[in-house]
């Protein structure tokens, strides 16, 4: 057994058995930490899965916010207090039981069902399609269709056009150039491209004079480390070429020629390199001419140094092919030239770039469901945790009836008398208006 099968049936079982304390755990706190664990778990199969961004995301999202958000609901609805037991008939949805149970069967039965039915193990991977473009870098070639099987691909590209890539299935495949308005019978070049399923190819026109010659690139658009980039080189120059860096010594007028794509036939694409990421200043030198450019000095009026690629940035995640030709100039002269086809390579499996095309293309729809039942599952967990404060019971308006007059009550709690005190009490008099005689003096 090894260590990865270990691990996975370890994870597993503690994944299935946190679960199923979930379910049977009577404290909705307890059930949400249970949960957690299962989380935990599956972020840990992701990364036994290579695939650290799921796992990361499984840990800060699900993990993370949407238990922290499951723990709110459940502490500002109070279900983690002790339940108090009810009985049997004041249950507010005696169907659940039986409803879960039938749900369960169902799907464990459909499960089975679609495992023994939809044979698996003799399902072969579908074939995937191959990619085909064509692109034009014969500085004299005007006036031409390009044609694939008899079918027009493209009409009159320009000297530098490139067209898109095509899906096509995989097999072999006719490309001819003939003049434009012609049928590809009245072929100028022809070549032959025979494509496997899942291979992209570049048929690439080349070289002055009115016949061109027709070279195939199969392009690698696989993945690529992290902050880098593949290079390769197609060389439609008229001699062998090699890719440099060249540092010239602090000091001193020679120069360090660091050889990056070595010896480059003429029709042909080199080996592709990884670099890494930033500007860069290469020069695009003759081959063997390394020791001349490097004691600074000529042969015949020539230093060795094609073309320089001065300040060319490489940018991250991408595959490159520069390709070397000459273009025609308005005197007739031909000048060197590089014209880079920079295409995205395909993002590593579990890389962010790989998940979020495959999230919003392949598996939008299903993506937005699970947030929909995300959104309801959490409007079900607050029904199902609600409960209706206890109401005390309705007092009856009834008027009470005393053995006793009202009075005597009274007197009996004051220790005196109403009646009596009422009885003895004076009325009070008006007072007795004085008359006085006026005297005269």
């Amino acid at each position: 057994m090894t260590v990865e099968l270990t691990l996975f049936i370890l994870i597993g079982a503690i994944a299935v058995a946190s679960a199923v304390m979930m379910l049977l755990s009577e404290n909705a706190v307890h059930s949400a930490l249970f949960l957690i664990v299962v989380m935990g778990c599956i972020a840990f199969l992701f990364l036994m899965l290579e695939a650290p961004f799921l796992a990361m995301v499984q840990i800060a999202v699900y993990a993370g916010a949407i238990m922290v958000l499951f723990l709110f609901v459940i502490m500002l609805l109070g279900a983690e207090k002790a339940e108090v037991i009810e009985p049997q008939d004041a249950r507010r949805f005696k169907w659940q039981p039986a409803l879960a149970l039938i749900l369960a069967v169902s799907l464990l039965g459909l499960a089975g069902l679609a495992i023994i039915q939809g044979k698996i193990d003799l399902q072969t991977p579908p074939t995937q399609p191959a990619s085909l473009r064509f692109a034009q870098f014969a500085p004299d070639l005007r006036d031409v269709d390009i044609y694939v099987n008899g079918e027009l691909l493209t009409a009159a590209p320009a000297f530098g056009a490139v067209t898109d890539f095509q899906s096509v299935p995989a097999g072999e495949y006719a490309v001819n150039i003939a003049l434009a308005g012609r049928d590809a019978s009245s072929s100028l070049a022809d070549t032959t491209v025979t494509l496997e399923p899942g291979e992209i190819a570049t048929v690439i026109a080349y070289g002055a004079g009115r016949l061109p010659s027709l070279s195939v690139v199969n392009d690698d658009l696989s993945s690529v480390p992290e902050r880098s980039a593949r290079i390769a080189v197609f060389n439609a120059y008229n001699s062998d070429v090699s890719l440099a860096r060249l540092n010239s010594e602090l000091f001193n007028d020679a120069r360090n020629v660091e050889i990056i794509v070595p010896n480059i036939p003429v029709g042909i694409a080199s080996t592709p390199v990884l670099v890494d990421e930033g500007i860069v200043d290469w020069t695009v030198i003759e081959a063997g001419s390394e020791t001349l450019i490097a004691s600074g000095g000529n042969w015949n009026g020539r230093d060795g140094i094609v073309v320089r690629l001065n300040d060319y940035e490489i940018e991250r995640g991408t595959s490159q092919l520069l390709v070397l030709t000459n273009e025609r100039l308005i005197s007739g002269e031909l000048r060197p030239l590089v014209t880079p086809l920079v295409s995205q390579a395909i993002p590593a499996f579990g890389s962010p770039q790989a998940i979020g095309y495959t999230l919003f293309t392949t598996y939008m729809l299903p993506f937005q469901m699970i947030a929909l039942l995300l959104l309801v599952a959490m409007i079900g967990a607050v029904v199902l945790t609600h409960k209706e404060p206890a109401t005390a019971p309705r007092r009856r308006d009834i008027r009470r009836k005393v053995s006793r007059p009202l009075t005597s009550v009274i007197a009996a709690q004051t220790g005196t008398d109403i009646m009596k005190s009422e009885a003895e009490t004076p009325e009070p008099t008006a007072p007795t208006a004085t008359t006085t005689e006026p005297t005269g003096d």
